[in-house]
């Protein structure tokens, strides 16, 4: 469902919200204006897994895509693929796509995330070998920066710490664990006490009132991930290159 609140569009969770991504829907219209907003993608599949604030807003992109369709076929290529907002969408509407990024680590962000095709099963499994892998670490929080000693308080540092190298034993090069990296790394700002200005500057001294404790946030965001990896194993289409 969609409703119109305070002149923004808010996007519904449900099951038949999703499917608008895959065609199965009439798309939402979103005006220039809204465009190049990454804040309303915060409630859509796969784009929720990590916040960008150079992103722009998937749902405009679709749009963009399905009328270029009606002309003939169609294959995007996006020299700034940031985190896959454009090969996302694309792969949603069923059209070739090929992107770059020179940002080492916004490109494994969007390499990660174009991972929501594959096994949700394998997601699930290697999720749980974290946990277990964890369980056995014993935390060492010697060596952190002042930094981030000031954005985490000690509990939710020393959990982090032990998925941080529970990780490193259990990583290899399947997609399970990439994806597993993806929601280390997303579960970090909600862990975090500091506060973050525009742009994601670090904060220090404007605390939030109710971060999430580690566990909570892992538990939440890996089953985000692995619905949203239901999802995508479902989709036929071409799939997107990143380079």
């Amino acid at each position: 469902m969609e409703s119109k609140e305070n002149g923004a569009w808010e996007f519904r969770l449900t099951r038949q919200a999703q499917l608008t991504l895959f065609g199965e829907q009439e798309a939402t219209v979103v005006t220039d204006a809204q465009s190049s907003t990454f804040v309303n993608n915060m409630v859509l599949p796969v784009h929720r897994w990590f916040r960008y604030s150079a992103g722009f807003s998937a749902a405009w992109v679709e749009s963009v895509l399905k009328d270029e369709c009606r002309h003939g076929p169609v294959t995007v290529f996006d020299p700034f693929a940031g985190s896959a907002t454009t090969l996302i969408a694309a792969e949603c509407v069923g059209v070739e796509s090929i992107g770059i990024d020179s940002h080492p680590f916004v490109a494994r962000i969007a390499k990660a995330k174009l991972l929501w095709r594959t096994d949700p099963a394998a997601y699930v499994k290697k999720v749980a070998a974290l946990k277990k892998a964890a369980a056995q670490v014993v935390p060492d929080l010697e060596g952190y920066p002042p930094l981030i000693r000031n954005c985490y308080d000690d509990d939710a540092l020393s959990t982090l710490d032990q998925y941080r190298r529970a990780y490193e034993r259990i990583r290899d090069d399947s997609a399970a664990s990439e994806l597993v990296w993806l929601t280390l790394v997303a579960i970090l700002r909600k862990v975090s006490k500091a506060g973050t200005a525009q742009w994601q500057y670090v904060l220090p001294k404007k605390q939030k009132r109710s971060p999430l404790s580690a566990e909570r946030a892992l538990d939440e965001y890996s089953r985000m991930i692995a619905e949203d990896i239901r999802l995508g194993h479902e989709l036929a289409g071409p799939r997107a290159r990143f380079i």
